[in-house]
């Protein structure tokens, strides 16, 4: 059946936990948008799935898909590496802003008179090239931006060559090189030459912004990777007051990001403060020594941690396949018109449409992937196209280090610098990310509100834009009560400096809590977005297509230049708020959809395309997606065991109160002595009949288990019958004048039937033993235009003709000579349309036995029939069908068969159940020595090829003088696979079952009665005789 599913609540729920069915549809199947949805397999599979993929080997229960619907959503534990890999960041992030704080002083303000190092003490001005402020401007700028254009370098080695861990090591020797140069530029020696110390400070610069490019777009996605690796599906924790909730790893990894973030505004924090007091009192060389000695502990913890780190392998040329892949689905899209263009690439068939199933034969020979990693590749070109707003957001936190600054310094200080100001934010920060952390984000998830990332990611836009709201009015004020007026940065008359508004420096808290916050919300969660949204073997560039953003941004903030000075900076400030505000409508507005994608977007399954990984040798090596440390498995493997101590545990609690419960219903021994009448007689045979009725109907249960799952395929024959009819147009409605028609050829109108039935068993030839009709035995291509159709009984319930069949065509063999103006058809199609969404019944137009065309047509031609089979089974490809000496299959048949092959080989590891040791033959279908189980059914995939269809040559005659009313029919045998439903159990309804247990229970309960009365019986007789 053409046609698929949305993926619902019980999809995301299945996808959690390690199964079978956890696989892509079939090919071709696909939803109304053509947007390829996780496999839904029928009622019973998918409830036998839900039984045996409720718990992990390790004891992990994964979520149903009604607790995905109800339960609340928790964070889980981080692991203690992801702490180191904060610390290293920290380190980064102190080094790197320590150094930057003082880049405009060292190249802008002269050596301080009498000074050899640059400082000035207490009351000077610290400097030291006195280069003027275009060079300060000029470098600083030039840092900024190579500093964020490098990443996109740093990604792609990572990704493609060394792997994230390599990457950043060799990224930090860069940068410590860099750090050395620059300390040597800041020399007394050096300084005392200023073009000397400019060009060495200029190579130290190019080398850093090398290091810092390599080191930060892998260091996100390594410190998430640490949870990812020991936690990558959701599971069900039940918390210390009963409550089971749902561990959800997308709000850890945004926990992770978030402390993430903290130790980044830590280091940047003390990195500024401590190295401006360094400059200012002794000098530029201990600005850039120190921190070049706190960056020396990154190398350090991250050699003492090679071996507890989860590591992905590089996977060679992913990144080019995923732009061929992209060049290829932009084939024919392309127009001249770039809203036109826009609209081709936001089609729905966009990536549907280069999917390996749908190219089939005709897919390049680079394509080696499968359709799920198509996927992937979608979700991260949407990640990216979130992304492309970023630079409006970045355009309004630019103004924090600029022209907020200047800001402050029109304003009354009361003894703090003006550069200290914006330490605000950092400050913030560092007290803001817990509070959201700890009480805000789950105080909305209490509430049932989804505080989804691109929701975040909007608010954060809205911040940026009331933050430069609350900047213009205060510029404003500035203004009006300033005694300069429009100009307070200027000189009075006399010369002498313009005195500072009475405005409070302090007032620009404002601004910089909503630009803190705003922080939180966007710059944090983008940084989370970028790696689970992006394809494992892919998250290092689509980081560092976000860290990007931030350099587009920094050429933006140049055509503001001009408003960057009095008396233009409210008009500044509201043109930012403005573009701010419009990013935040067009943001949300371009994704709201996508949000709606969440947890589609989050639960696609990985695919088993890893590109090519090598080994340290250079040849590839299979290895696992990400390998976890030693420790860590026995990390898990102790949870593991202490969980199942506290499930049983449990259970022995709840048989003790089962066995406090009475449950004997037998009448003891010699109690029918002491009651008059044959009632315990009637009792005892009563309680024997149920016994025998119980053993019946066990046995009658399981024969009817046994069947319902021993169902036998069966083949029988359907006959198709197929004739058509013609009829002479007037040249009128032919479509051509009379006086100007010299062809001599009539245009005509058929009307072809095609009618198919199952024939019974008494008239099926391929069960006919007997039969003296040797027309019968022929097979699906014989063709007998002479015999009458004979309409055989069908017995109830029939069985139709479009019951077999998702797609009917007609191809008509048009002869060359035949004018291609005239309109004619050639080509007709039939689809059979999807069921109803309510009770997946199929609407009538999908409900018939035969099918009628009417089309015109010109003269006799040769045509052929198509017919495609509504089959769930599979063309197998050549390895596979050797492994199951079966060329066709279903799925089910699949697995199954493999994993019988497995066991009967005893092929699985002894230490790893679900790792299988492969042969020679499953090494030739999987190509790899070791498979997983839960993998094998993604594997599988590129082996399993749709069927044929099922061709039939007819001839359509269009001479009247041969042409009979009634026709006769050509005549067709095809053999069908049929398997028949499976057996409904029959379920007693839960008050049938409550109400014999209610009975049991009060039988229990009076033969309880009885013991306790003959035993006070007989103590009493026995008193009596013997005191």
């Amino acid at each position: 059946m053409s046609g698929a599913y949305g993926l619902d609540l019980a999809e995301v729920a299945k996808s959690n936990a390690p199964q079978v069915l956890d696989v892509p549809a079939a090919p071709g199947h696909v939803n109304e948008k053509n947007e390829k949805e996780l496999y839904i397999p029928d009622d019973s599979s998918q409830s036998q799935s839900r039984e045996e993929s409720s718990t992990d080997p390790n004891g992990k229960e994964y979520p149903t898909p009604e607790e995905v619907a109800t339960l609340r959503r928790v964070c889980g534990s981080v692991p203690w590496s992801s702490f180191t890999i904060a610390v290293i960041e920290l380190c980064e992030r102190f080094s790197y802003y320590g150094t930057t704080v003082v880049f405009v002083n060292f190249i802008q303000q002269p050596l301080p008179e009498g000074s050899t190092t640059g400082a000035a003490g207490t009351d000077g001005q610290a400097g030291a090239l006195g280069m003027g402020q275009r060079a300060s401007t000029g470098l600083t700028t030039f840092n900024s931006m190579w500093a964020y254009f490098m990443p996109l370098v740093g990604a792609y080695m990572a990704d493609q060559y060394w792997g994230r861990y390599k990457t950043i090591q060799v990224s930090i020797f860069i940068a410590i090189v860099g750090h050395i140069i620059l300390i040597m530029s800041a020399l007394p020696s050096v300084i005392a030459h200023p073009e000397r110390s400019i060009a060495c400070f200029s190579v130290g610069l190019i080398i850093f912004g090398i290091g810092t490019g390599g080191f930060k777009p892998n260091i996100s996605p390594l410190i998430a990777e640490q949870y990812e690796s020991r936690h990558p599906k959701q599971y069900i924790k039940v918390q210390k007051n009963g409550e089971r909730v749902i561990v959800d790893p997308t709000m850890t990894v945004s926990r992770i990001y978030m402390y993430f973030y903290l130790m980044i505004n830590l280091g940047a924090l003390s990195g500024q403060i401590g190295m401006v007091y360094a400059e200012k009192y002794v000098g530029f060389w201990l600005s850039f020594v120190l921190p070049t000695c706190l960056f020396l502990f990154c190398p350090t913890i991250m050699y003492l941690m090679r071996n507890k780190y989860a590591r992905r392998p590089p996977t060679g040329s992913v990144l080019t396949k995923a732009l061929k892949l992209w060049g290829l689905a932009m084939k024919g899209r392309w127009s001249l018109n770039p809203i036109q263009t826009a609209k081709n690439m936001r089609s729905n068939d966009f990536w549907e449409s280069v999917k390996p199933s749908r190219l089939g034969q005709a897919k390049p020979v680079w394509m080696t992937f499968d359709d799920i990693w198509v996927d992937e590749v979608r979700r991260g070109f949407k990640a990216c196209t979130v992304f492309l707003w970023i630079p409006l957001y970045w355009l309004a936190y630019n103004q924090m280090t600029t022209n907020l600054i200047s800001q402050a310094a029109t304003m009354e200080l009361h003894g703090a610098p003006n550069d200290l100001i914006n330490n605000i934010n950092p400050i913030a920060l560092v007290i803001f990310i817990p509070i959201c952390d700890l009480f805000l984000y789950p105080g909305l998830e209490r509430m049932g509100i989804r505080f989804t990332p691109l929701k975040k990611i909007a608010w954060g836009f809205g911040m940026s834009s009331a933050s430069m709201i609350a900047s213009a009015v205060t510029q404003h004020y500035i203004y009006k009560l300033g005694a300069c007026g429009n100009y307070p940065s200027g000189e009075t008359p006399s010369g002498d400096p313009c005195e500072p508004a009475p405005i409070n420096v302090w007032v620009q808290t404002i601004p910089y809590l909503l630009i803190a916050f705003s922080e939180i919300f966007t710059s944090i969660t983008a940084l989370e977005y970028a790696f689970t949204k992006a394809p494992k073997n892919l998250r290092s560039v689509v980081t560092s297509i976000f860290l990007f953003m931030s350099a587009v941004s920094y050429a933006l903030g140049q055509a503001f230049v001009s408003l960057s000075a009095d008396p233009l900076l409210t008009w500044n400030y509201m043109t930012i708020s403005i573009l701010a505000a419009l990013g935040c409508v067009g943001f949300w507005t371009t994704h709201h959809k996508l949000d709606k994608e969440e947890d589609k977007l989050n639960f696609i399954p990985e695919s088993s395309f890893k590109g090519r990984q090598l080994s340290h040798g250079g040849q590839a090596a299979m290895e696992s997606p990400v390998v976890p440390n030693p420790q860590a498995q026995r990390e898990s493997q102790e949870k593991a065991r202490r969980a199942q101590e506290q499930r049983d545990k449990f259970e022995r609690e709840m048989a003790q109160r089962r066995a406090t419960r009475p449950t004997d219903k037998n009448i003891p021994d010699g109690i029918e002595e002491l009651i008059l009448g044959d009632g315990v007689q009637q009792y005892k045979r009563l309680r024997d009949f149920e016994r025998r009725l119980d053993a019946t109907m066990m046995r009658k249960r399981l024969d009817m288990q046994d069947s319902r799952h021993q169902v036998t395929k069966r083949h029988k024959t359907m006959r198709i019958w197929v004739s058509n009819t013609f009829e002479t147009l007037p040249a009128q409605e032919s479509g051509l004048d009379p006086i100007y028609d010299f062809s001599g050829s009539t245009m005509g109108l058929y009307r072809m039937k095609i009618e198919g039935r199952l024939l019974d068993d008494e008239d099926d030839p391929s069960s006919d033993d007997d039969s003296d009709d040797e027309e019968a035995r022929k097979d699906k291509d014989t063709m007998d235009h002479n015999e009458p159709p004979v309409r055989p009984v069908l017995q109830q319930p029939r069985t139709k003709l479009s019951h077999f069949f998702k797609q009917i065509t007609l191809e008509l063999h048009r002869d060359k000579s035949t004018p291609a103006d005239l309109g004619l058809d050639t080509f007709v199609e039939w689809k059979k349309p999807p069921p109803t969404a309510k009770d997946l019944v199929l609407p009538p137009e999908a409900d018939f036995n035969t099918l009628e065309i009417e089309r015109r047509f010109d003269s006799t031609v040769n045509c052929t029939i198509n017919l495609y089979r509504d089959d769930d089974r599979f063309l197998l490809s050549e390895p596979l069908a050797d492994l199951l000496d079966s060329k066709i299959e279903d799925r089910k048949s699949i697995i199954i068969g493999i994993y019988d092959y497995i066991r009967a080989l005893n092929l699985q590891q002894d230490d790893e159940k679900r790792a299988v040791q492969c042969d020679e033959r499953l090494r030739k279908v999987f190509n790899r020595d070791v498979v997983f189980i839960p993998d094998i059914t993604t594997l599988i995939m590129p082996h399993c090829f749709p069927l044929p269809p099922l061709s039939l040559p007819y001839t359509l005659h269009f001479d009247p003088t041969t042409t009979t009313d009634p026709p006769t029919p050509t005549i067709y045998d095809i053999t069908l696979t049929i398997q028949p439903p499976p057996l409904a159990l029959p379920q007693p309804s839960t008050t049938s079952l409550q109400t014999l247990a209610n009975f049991d229970n009060n039988l229990a309960l009076i033969v309880q009665a009885l013991q306790h009365s003959r035993a006070k019986h007989a103590f009493f007789t026995e008193m009596e005789k013997d005191p």
